[in-house]
Protein backbone atom coordinates (compact mmCIF):
# COMPACT_ATOMS: atom_id res chain seq x y z
CA UNK A 1 0.00 0.00 0.00
CA UNK A 2 2.72 2.46 1.03
CA UNK A 3 4.75 1.68 -2.10
CA UNK A 4 1.68 2.07 -4.30
CA UNK A 5 0.66 5.41 -2.78
CA UNK A 6 4.24 6.70 -3.05
CA UNK A 7 4.40 5.66 -6.72
CA UNK A 8 1.08 7.37 -7.41
CA UNK A 9 2.31 10.61 -5.86
CA UNK A 10 5.45 10.40 -8.00
CA UNK A 11 3.37 9.96 -11.14
CA UNK A 12 4.40 6.39 -11.94
CA UNK A 13 0.86 5.15 -12.31
CA UNK A 14 1.58 1.67 -13.68
CA UNK A 15 3.95 0.94 -10.80
CA UNK A 16 1.36 2.25 -8.36
CA UNK A 17 -1.31 -0.05 -9.79
CA UNK A 18 1.06 -3.02 -9.72
CA UNK A 19 1.85 -2.47 -6.02
CA UNK A 20 -1.79 -1.77 -5.12
CA UNK A 21 -3.01 -4.85 -7.00
CA UNK A 22 -0.53 -6.85 -4.93
CA UNK A 23 -1.93 -5.29 -1.77
CA UNK A 24 -5.50 -6.14 -2.78
CA UNK A 25 -4.46 -9.69 -3.67
CA UNK A 26 -3.06 -10.19 -0.17
CA UNK A 27 -5.67 -8.18 1.72
CA UNK A 28 -8.80 -8.43 -0.40
CA UNK A 29 -11.01 -7.40 2.48
CA UNK A 30 -9.30 -4.01 2.88
CA UNK A 31 -11.69 -1.21 1.93
CA UNK A 32 -8.85 1.31 1.84
CA UNK A 33 -6.78 -0.83 -0.53
CA UNK A 34 -9.69 -1.05 -2.99
CA UNK A 35 -10.41 2.68 -2.67
CA UNK A 36 -6.82 3.71 -3.42
CA UNK A 37 -6.59 1.19 -6.25
CA UNK A 38 -9.85 2.56 -7.67
CA UNK A 39 -8.36 6.06 -7.53
CA UNK A 40 -5.22 4.86 -9.34
CA UNK A 41 -7.26 3.22 -12.09
CA UNK A 42 -9.20 6.47 -12.42
CA UNK A 43 -5.95 8.37 -12.90
CA UNK A 44 -4.96 5.90 -15.62
CA UNK A 45 -8.34 6.37 -17.27
CA UNK A 46 -9.61 2.82 -16.76
CA UNK A 47 -12.99 3.91 -15.46
CA UNK A 48 -14.74 0.49 -15.37
CA UNK A 49 -12.02 -0.90 -13.07
CA UNK A 50 -12.00 2.31 -11.08
CA UNK A 51 -15.73 2.04 -10.43
CA UNK A 52 -15.42 -1.69 -9.70
CA UNK A 53 -12.83 -1.19 -6.96
CA UNK A 54 -14.62 1.82 -5.50
CA UNK A 55 -17.79 -0.25 -5.29
CA UNK A 56 -15.77 -2.98 -3.59
CA UNK A 57 -14.46 -0.38 -1.14
CA UNK A 58 -17.92 0.72 0.00
CA UNK A 59 -19.17 -2.87 0.00
CA UNK A 60 -16.38 -3.91 2.35
CA UNK A 61 -16.79 -0.83 4.55
CA UNK A 62 -20.20 0.81 4.06
CA UNK A 63 -19.20 3.48 6.59
CA UNK A 64 -16.23 4.67 4.51
CA UNK A 65 -17.35 8.18 3.64
CA UNK A 66 -14.32 8.83 1.43
CA UNK A 67 -15.15 5.71 -0.56
CA UNK A 68 -18.72 6.85 -1.21
CA UNK A 69 -17.53 10.32 -2.25
CA UNK A 70 -14.88 8.90 -4.59
CA UNK A 71 -17.43 6.54 -6.14
CA UNK A 72 -20.06 9.19 -6.76
CA UNK A 73 -17.48 11.64 -8.13
CA UNK A 74 -16.22 9.02 -10.59
CA UNK A 75 -19.75 8.15 -11.70
CA UNK A 76 -20.55 11.84 -12.17
CA UNK A 77 -17.40 12.38 -14.24
CA UNK A 78 -18.26 9.50 -16.54
CA UNK A 79 -21.76 10.85 -17.13
CA UNK A 80 -23.58 8.26 -15.01
CA UNK A 81 -25.72 10.80 -13.17
CA UNK A 82 -28.45 8.32 -12.28
CA UNK A 83 -25.99 5.81 -10.85
CA UNK A 84 -24.18 8.59 -9.00
CA UNK A 85 -27.42 9.67 -7.32
CA UNK A 86 -28.23 6.05 -6.46
CA UNK A 87 -24.79 5.68 -4.88
CA UNK A 88 -25.31 8.88 -2.89
CA UNK A 89 -28.61 7.58 -1.58
CA UNK A 90 -27.04 4.25 -0.67
CA UNK A 91 -24.23 6.06 1.11
CA UNK A 92 -26.64 8.24 3.04
CA UNK A 93 -28.60 5.14 4.06
CA UNK A 94 -25.41 3.74 5.57
CA UNK A 95 -24.20 7.09 6.95
CA UNK A 96 -27.35 9.10 7.78
CA UNK A 97 -25.28 11.67 9.68
CA UNK A 98 -22.89 12.32 6.78
CA UNK A 99 -23.15 16.00 5.97
CA UNK A 100 -20.77 15.53 3.04
CA UNK A 101 -22.99 13.01 1.26
CA UNK A 102 -26.18 14.91 2.02
CA UNK A 103 -24.60 18.09 0.70
CA UNK A 104 -23.57 16.43 -2.57
CA UNK A 105 -27.07 15.05 -3.10
CA UNK A 106 -28.73 18.33 -2.16
CA UNK A 107 -26.39 20.28 -4.42
CA UNK A 108 -26.88 17.90 -7.35
CA UNK A 109 -30.64 18.27 -7.08
CA UNK A 110 -30.56 22.05 -6.60
CA UNK A 111 -32.29 21.93 -3.22
CA UNK A 112 -32.21 24.57 -0.51
CA UNK A 113 -29.95 24.28 2.49
CA UNK A 114 -31.43 24.69 5.94
CA UNK A 115 -30.44 24.69 9.59
CA UNK A 116 -29.87 20.94 9.54
CA UNK A 117 -27.01 21.47 7.09
CA UNK A 118 -24.90 23.43 9.56
CA UNK A 119 -23.34 20.13 10.60
CA UNK A 120 -21.65 20.03 7.19
CA UNK A 121 -19.02 22.26 8.74
CA UNK A 122 -18.23 19.58 11.30
CA UNK A 123 -17.06 17.24 8.54
CA UNK A 124 -15.25 19.84 6.43
CA UNK A 125 -11.83 19.00 7.89
CA UNK A 126 -12.13 15.37 6.85
CA UNK A 127 -14.01 15.87 3.62
CA UNK A 128 -12.14 14.74 0.52
CA UNK A 129 -13.29 16.38 -2.71
CA UNK A 130 -11.38 17.09 -5.88
CA UNK A 131 -12.59 20.68 -5.69
CA UNK A 132 -11.20 21.02 -2.15
CA UNK A 133 -12.74 21.97 1.17
CA UNK A 134 -12.49 25.69 0.46
CA UNK A 135 -14.52 25.29 -2.71
CA UNK A 136 -17.12 23.33 -0.76
CA UNK A 137 -17.55 26.21 1.67
CA UNK A 138 -17.77 28.70 -1.21
CA UNK A 139 -20.55 26.70 -2.84
CA UNK A 140 -22.36 26.40 0.46
CA UNK A 141 -22.15 30.18 0.83
CA UNK A 142 -23.63 30.63 -2.64
CA UNK A 143 -26.50 28.30 -1.74
CA UNK A 144 -27.11 30.23 1.48
CA UNK A 145 -27.20 33.53 -0.45
CA UNK A 146 -29.69 31.98 -2.84
CA UNK A 147 -31.87 31.23 0.18
CA UNK A 148 -31.40 34.87 1.36
CA UNK A 149 -29.58 33.62 4.46
CA UNK A 150 -26.80 36.22 4.35
CA UNK A 151 -25.49 35.72 7.89
CA UNK A 152 -24.87 32.03 7.23
CA UNK A 153 -23.26 32.87 3.88
CA UNK A 154 -20.78 35.17 5.63
CA UNK A 155 -20.05 32.47 8.20
CA UNK A 156 -19.24 29.98 5.45
CA UNK A 157 -17.05 32.52 3.66
CA UNK A 158 -15.16 33.35 6.85
CA UNK A 159 -14.41 29.66 7.33
CA UNK A 160 -13.33 29.42 3.69
CA UNK A 161 -10.83 32.26 4.17
CA UNK A 162 -9.49 30.64 7.34
CA UNK A 163 -9.05 27.39 5.45
CA UNK A 164 -7.50 28.92 2.30
CA UNK A 165 -5.85 32.20 3.42
CA UNK A 166 -3.92 32.64 0.16
CA UNK A 167 -6.99 32.38 -2.06
CA UNK A 168 -7.75 35.82 -3.53
CA UNK A 169 -11.23 34.83 -4.69
CA UNK A 170 -12.12 33.72 -1.15
CA UNK A 171 -11.11 37.10 0.32
CA UNK A 172 -12.96 38.96 -2.45
CA UNK A 173 -16.17 37.00 -1.90
CA UNK A 174 -16.01 37.58 1.85
CA UNK A 175 -15.25 41.27 1.37
CA UNK A 176 -18.25 41.81 -0.87
CA UNK A 177 -20.52 39.86 1.47
CA UNK A 178 -19.39 41.92 4.47
CA UNK A 179 -19.93 45.18 2.59
CA UNK A 180 -23.44 44.05 1.65
CA UNK A 181 -24.04 43.59 5.39
CA UNK A 182 -22.90 47.15 6.09
CA UNK A 183 -19.53 46.09 7.58
CA UNK A 184 -17.51 48.31 5.25
CA UNK A 185 -14.25 48.49 7.20
CA UNK A 186 -13.91 44.74 7.59
CA UNK A 187 -15.00 44.19 4.01
CA UNK A 188 -12.47 46.75 2.79
CA UNK A 189 -9.67 44.88 4.57
CA UNK A 190 -10.69 41.65 2.85
CA UNK A 191 -10.76 43.33 -0.57
CA UNK A 192 -7.30 44.82 -0.01
CA UNK A 193 -6.01 41.38 0.94
CA UNK A 194 -7.56 39.93 -2.23
CA UNK A 195 -5.87 42.63 -4.30
CA UNK A 196 -2.50 41.98 -2.69
CA UNK A 197 -2.86 38.30 -3.58
CA UNK A 198 -4.03 39.05 -7.15
CA UNK A 199 -3.33 42.66 -8.29
CA UNK A 200 -4.88 41.99 -11.72
CA UNK A 201 -8.32 40.91 -10.55
CA UNK A 202 -10.88 43.21 -12.17
CA UNK A 203 -13.73 42.14 -9.87
CA UNK A 204 -11.77 43.09 -6.76
CA UNK A 205 -10.76 46.43 -8.25
CA UNK A 206 -14.39 47.14 -9.17
CA UNK A 207 -15.57 46.32 -5.65
CA UNK A 208 -12.88 48.55 -4.14
CA UNK A 209 -13.77 51.37 -6.53
CA UNK A 210 -17.45 51.14 -5.61
CA UNK A 211 -16.58 51.18 -1.91
CA UNK A 212 -14.34 54.24 -2.32
CA UNK A 213 -17.07 55.98 -4.30
CA UNK A 214 -19.72 55.29 -1.65
CA UNK A 215 -17.37 56.69 1.00
CA UNK A 216 -16.72 59.86 -1.01
CA UNK A 217 -13.12 58.98 -1.89
CA UNK A 218 -13.55 59.93 -5.54
CA UNK A 219 -9.89 60.07 -6.57
CA UNK A 220 -9.21 56.58 -5.19
CA UNK A 221 -12.43 55.29 -6.73
CA UNK A 222 -11.60 56.55 -10.21
CA UNK A 223 -8.07 55.13 -10.03
CA UNK A 224 -9.31 51.67 -9.02
CA UNK A 225 -12.15 51.64 -11.55
CA UNK A 226 -9.95 52.75 -14.44
CA UNK A 227 -7.63 49.84 -13.66
CA UNK A 228 -10.62 47.49 -13.46
CA UNK A 229 -11.97 48.65 -16.81
CA UNK A 230 -8.56 48.28 -18.44
CA UNK A 231 -8.56 44.64 -17.32
CA UNK A 232 -12.25 43.98 -18.12
CA UNK A 233 -13.42 46.44 -20.81
CA UNK A 234 -16.81 44.76 -21.11
CA UNK A 235 -17.85 45.11 -17.47
CA UNK A 236 -21.06 47.12 -17.27
CA UNK A 237 -20.63 47.30 -13.48
CA UNK A 238 -17.19 48.90 -13.75
CA UNK A 239 -18.37 51.21 -16.55
CA UNK A 240 -21.30 52.53 -14.53
CA UNK A 241 -19.27 53.05 -11.37
CA UNK A 242 -16.46 54.78 -13.27
CA UNK A 243 -18.95 57.01 -15.08
CA UNK A 244 -20.45 58.08 -11.78
CA UNK A 245 -16.97 58.68 -10.34
CA UNK A 246 -15.85 60.78 -13.30
CA UNK A 247 -18.98 62.95 -13.09
CA UNK A 248 -18.34 63.54 -9.40
CA UNK A 249 -14.70 64.35 -10.18
CA UNK A 250 -15.80 67.08 -12.59
CA UNK A 251 -15.01 65.16 -15.76
CA UNK A 252 -18.66 65.33 -16.79
CA UNK A 253 -18.47 64.65 -20.54
CA UNK A 254 -16.22 61.65 -20.08
CA UNK A 255 -18.36 60.36 -17.23
CA UNK A 256 -21.58 60.66 -19.24
CA UNK A 257 -19.95 58.74 -22.08
CA UNK A 258 -19.13 55.89 -19.69
CA UNK A 259 -22.64 55.95 -18.21
CA UNK A 260 -24.22 55.73 -21.66
CA UNK A 261 -21.92 52.87 -22.56
CA UNK A 262 -22.87 51.09 -19.33
CA UNK A 263 -26.55 51.31 -20.29
CA UNK A 264 -25.75 49.67 -23.64
CA UNK A 265 -23.75 46.98 -21.88
CA UNK A 266 -26.56 46.35 -19.41
CA UNK A 267 -28.98 45.89 -22.32
CA UNK A 268 -26.56 43.36 -23.76
CA UNK A 269 -26.44 41.62 -20.38
CA UNK A 270 -30.25 41.35 -20.39
CA UNK A 271 -30.16 39.87 -23.89
CA UNK A 272 -27.42 37.53 -22.75
CA UNK A 273 -29.64 36.25 -19.94
CA UNK A 274 -32.55 35.79 -22.35
CA UNK A 275 -30.44 33.78 -24.77
CA UNK A 276 -29.06 31.73 -21.90
CA UNK A 277 -32.59 30.75 -20.82
CA UNK A 278 -33.62 29.85 -24.38
CA UNK A 279 -30.52 27.73 -24.88
CA UNK A 280 -31.11 26.01 -21.54
CA UNK A 281 -34.63 25.03 -22.63
CA UNK A 282 -33.25 23.52 -25.84
CA UNK A 283 -30.62 21.64 -23.83
CA UNK A 284 -33.36 20.15 -21.64
CA UNK A 285 -35.22 19.03 -24.75
CA UNK A 286 -32.02 17.42 -26.01
CA UNK A 287 -31.58 15.49 -22.77
CA UNK A 288 -35.17 14.21 -23.08
CA UNK A 289 -34.38 12.99 -26.62
CA UNK A 290 -31.27 11.20 -25.32
CA UNK A 291 -33.26 9.48 -22.59
CA UNK A 292 -35.53 8.11 -25.31
CA UNK A 293 -32.67 7.06 -27.61
CA UNK A 294 -33.24 9.88 -30.09
CA UNK A 295 -29.60 10.86 -30.49
CA UNK A 296 -29.96 12.64 -33.82
CA UNK A 297 -32.86 14.73 -32.48
CA UNK A 298 -30.79 15.53 -29.40
CA UNK A 299 -27.86 16.64 -31.53
CA UNK A 300 -30.14 18.91 -33.57
CA UNK A 301 -31.50 20.50 -30.39
CA UNK A 302 -27.97 21.03 -29.06
CA UNK A 303 -26.96 22.60 -32.37
CA UNK A 304 -29.83 25.07 -32.04
CA UNK A 305 -28.76 25.84 -28.48
CA UNK A 306 -25.17 26.37 -29.58
CA UNK A 307 -26.32 28.65 -32.39
CA UNK A 308 -27.86 30.86 -29.71
CA UNK A 309 -25.04 30.51 -27.18
CA UNK A 310 -21.80 28.71 -27.93
CA UNK A 311 -21.23 28.06 -24.22
CA UNK A 312 -24.71 26.72 -23.53
CA UNK A 313 -24.18 22.99 -23.96
CA UNK A 314 -21.89 20.60 -22.16
CA UNK A 315 -19.42 19.31 -24.72
CA UNK A 316 -19.30 15.89 -23.05
CA UNK A 317 -23.05 15.49 -23.52
CA UNK A 318 -22.84 16.32 -27.22
CA UNK A 319 -19.82 14.10 -27.76
CA UNK A 320 -21.53 11.17 -26.02
CA UNK A 321 -24.60 11.55 -28.22
CA UNK A 322 -22.43 11.70 -31.34
CA UNK A 323 -20.54 8.56 -30.29
CA UNK A 324 -23.82 6.71 -29.69
CA UNK A 325 -25.01 7.84 -33.10
CA UNK A 326 -21.80 6.47 -34.64
CA UNK A 327 -20.50 9.91 -35.64
CA UNK A 328 -16.99 9.57 -34.22
CA UNK A 329 -15.29 12.25 -36.33
CA UNK A 330 -17.92 14.76 -35.25
CA UNK A 331 -17.44 13.72 -31.62
CA UNK A 332 -13.70 14.27 -31.91
CA UNK A 333 -14.28 17.73 -33.39
CA UNK A 334 -16.60 18.71 -30.53
CA UNK A 335 -14.08 17.62 -27.90
CA UNK A 336 -11.17 19.27 -29.71
CA UNK A 337 -13.05 22.56 -29.88
CA UNK A 338 -13.89 22.38 -26.17
CA UNK A 339 -10.32 21.98 -24.90
CA UNK A 340 -9.10 25.60 -25.22
CA UNK A 341 -11.90 26.90 -22.98
CA UNK A 342 -12.60 23.84 -20.84
CA UNK A 343 -9.57 21.58 -20.59
CA UNK A 344 -10.95 19.33 -17.85
CA UNK A 345 -9.20 15.97 -17.45
CA UNK A 346 -12.38 14.15 -18.47
CA UNK A 347 -12.43 15.97 -21.83
CA UNK A 348 -9.01 14.58 -22.67
CA UNK A 349 -10.00 11.07 -21.55
CA UNK A 350 -13.09 11.08 -23.76
CA UNK A 351 -11.10 12.42 -26.70
CA UNK A 352 -8.48 9.70 -26.21
CA UNK A 353 -11.24 7.06 -26.35
CA UNK A 354 -12.72 8.57 -29.52
CA UNK A 355 -9.31 8.72 -31.19
CA UNK A 356 -8.71 5.08 -30.24
CA UNK A 357 -12.04 4.09 -31.80
CA UNK A 358 -11.00 5.94 -34.97
CA UNK A 359 -7.67 4.09 -35.06
CA UNK A 360 -5.65 7.26 -34.37
CA UNK A 361 -3.38 5.62 -31.82
CA UNK A 362 -0.72 8.32 -31.53
CA UNK A 363 -3.26 11.08 -30.89
CA UNK A 364 -5.12 8.83 -28.45
CA UNK A 365 -1.92 8.21 -26.49
CA UNK A 366 -1.18 11.94 -26.37
CA UNK A 367 -4.62 12.81 -24.99
CA UNK A 368 -4.42 9.96 -22.50
CA UNK A 369 -1.07 11.26 -21.21
CA UNK A 370 -2.57 14.71 -20.78
CA UNK A 371 -5.52 13.25 -18.88
CA UNK A 372 -3.24 11.32 -16.53
CA UNK A 373 -1.00 14.35 -15.91
CA UNK A 374 -4.00 16.51 -15.02
CA UNK A 375 -5.45 13.89 -12.67
CA UNK A 376 -2.10 13.53 -10.92
CA UNK A 377 -1.93 17.30 -10.53
CA UNK A 378 -5.38 17.22 -8.92
CA UNK A 379 -4.13 14.65 -6.44
CA UNK A 380 -1.05 16.72 -5.65
CA UNK A 381 -3.26 19.72 -4.93
CA UNK A 382 -5.02 17.70 -2.31
CA UNK A 383 -7.97 16.44 -4.39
Amino acid sequence: MAQGIAALRQGTVDTAIDRLEAAVARFGDSSEAHRVLGTAYGVRGDMPRSVQHLRDAVRLDPRDERGWIALTRTLEDTGEATEAEAALRAGIAMLPDSGALRWRLRSARGQRIDASDVDLLAVADRLVLFAGKGELLGQMAAMARGDLDYDRAVSFLERRVALTPNNAAAHRALGRALIDQGREETGYAELVTALLLDPLDAETLTALGQLHLAAGRVVQAVAALERALALAPGSSEALHALGSGLVRAGRTAEGQQHLEESVRRQAQDVEDQRSRRTAAMLAVQAEIHVSRGGYDAAIDAWKQANAIRRDSVGHLQVADALVRAGRLEDAASVLQAAIPSNARPETHRRLAAVYAALGRAEESAREHRTYTEQRLEELRRGG
